[in-house]
């Protein structure tokens, strides 16, 4: 059995934490204006700990108070891995040191950000008035250092956009530094443990993230989806937005502030002050979302879209294939006369092309290296 266990040092400005499994150590820090309260339950050690007991197949026990919903709902939640991912996960038996059976839930939140366009149409959501009876009073604003980009590179001018993008709402930003990802492979099907460990250790009723894809495009398994998230909720239920917009959609959404820093290149990190290359897939398609929309791209994504850009077989899986798709839609229904919307179905279509193909060239190149063997 492993015992995982959270504790902390605190000082004005800064929260420390080390969560322990077993033998490893995974730490936390946290800086900012809001910080987390001092710890009352182990909700966070739970869910930050989930993937890495369910890829061992090894039971734990948590050293300390976890909400009896959010260990009736993380059965249910190894349930769908286990079924999801059968060959990584599977599931174990959690037990703890005391059950808290009943909390108040306020209507307080923190929001998971990244600066990108699902984590700033998320923010606008709740602040613009869209929310409705989902309406949360946001606190503060997580952004998180050790997940797409790494712990031991340059942070602070992610830090600083951040920053001034949401002075827009005078919301304050809290960075939270961790290596959790050291002890996470298979990033694709767990990060999403990872976020929501972090925002579990503040002192709100809700926490807030943004979804990838909507409702009419989900493509499974992927960590973030609205069929798993909601049972990584405890004494804080985890609310995921906009999964009921499409990705162009939540483009309207967006007051001018929040897009002249948008982050949304995952491709090198070393990028630094510039953010976006301009050239790959997503950079090209979040340029193709606003044209869409009838809206001029930022200045942060680099040139226009061309006619050539468009041709490249820029989706390389099903999600990116819709996500274009999705663009080229909507650009036709507002009457978007740019060169890429007449050249996009062609790449596209080599797009497909070459997904079907490319199985077969593997197929062949593996032969041909047998013949020469």
């Amino acid at each position: 059995m492993i015992v995982i266990n959270l504790t902390e040092n605190r000082s004005e400005k800064t929260v420390t934490r080390k969560l322990t499994f077993g033998q490893e150590e995974i730490f936390y820090e946290f800086v900012g204006e809001v910080l987390p309260a001092p710890i009352t339950d182990l909700d966070a050690a739970l869910v930050a700990s989930i993937f890495m007991a369910m890829s061992r197949g090894e039971p734990i026990h948590v050293a300390g108070p976890v909400s009896a919903t959010l260990l009736e709902n993380i059965e249910e939640f190894q349930r769908a891995w286990a079924l999801l991912r059968p060959s990584l996960f599977k599931v174990v038996p959690i037990t703890a040191d005391e059950e808290i059976l009943k909390h108040q839930r306020p209507n307080s939140a923190v929001i998971a950000y990244s600066g990108g366009v699902d984590a700033n149409s998320s923010l606008a959501f709740h602040m613009e008035g869209y929310a409705g009876r989902r309406k949360r009073v946001i606190e503060a604003a997580v952004l998180i250092h050790g997940m797409d980009v790494p712990i031991d590179k340059d942070f602070s001018v992610f830090e600083n956009i951040a920053s001034a993008t949401l002075s827009h709402y005078n919301l304050p930003l809290t960075v939270v530094r961790t290596n959790w990802r050291k002890y996470n492979p298979h990033w694709e099907m767990v990060f999403i443990a990872g976020i929501t460990g972090c925002l579990h250790q503040f002192d709100v009723g809700y926490g807030i993230l943004s979804s990838d894809e909507d409702y009419g495009s989900i493509v499974m398994p992927w960590s973030s989806n609205p069929a798993t998230n909601h049972l990584l909720s405890g004494i804080r239920t985890i609310q995921t937005e906009g999964t009921g917009f499409t990705r162009t959609q939540k483009f309207r959404m967006l007051p001018l502030a929040l897009t002249e820093n948008l982050r949304v290149c995952w491709q090198d990190v070393e990028l630094g002050a510039n953010l976006n290359c301009g050239k790959c897939e997503k950079c090209i398609r979040t340029k193709m979302n606003f044209e869409a929309n009838g809206m001029e791209p930022p200045a942060c994504l680099g040139p226009k879209v061309s006619r050539w850009d468009a041709l490249r077989p820029l989706a390389k899986n099903q999600v990116q294939r819709n996500y274009l798709v999705d663009a080229l839609k909507f650009a036709r229904q507002n009457g978007v006369e740019e060169e890429w919307v007449k050249t996009l179905p062609i790449g596209l279509f080599f797009s497909k092309l070459k997904g079907r193909t490319a199985p077969l060239s593997r197929k062949v190149m593996r032969r041909m290296r047998l013949v020469k063997g």
